[in-house]
């Protein structure tokens, strides 16, 4: 039986407010304007964050 994991957390870089997720098998990184909407998201497979 394989458990779902999920990490998220939120940070700032200069001006700009980023999300990050890991679900599973993928990272996902996504830009966030100032009232929270989300846009510029990138996924991939955690293989290519770590290796």
């Amino acid at each position: 039986m394989e458990a779902d994991a999920r990490l998220e957390s939120s940070l700032w870089v200069g001006s700009k407010r980023y999300l990050a997720l890991l679900t599973g098998w993928h990272f996902s990184w996504t830009e966030a304007d100032k009232k929270g909407r989300h846009r510029n998201t990138v996924s991939v497979p955690v293989a290519e964050v770590i290796g």
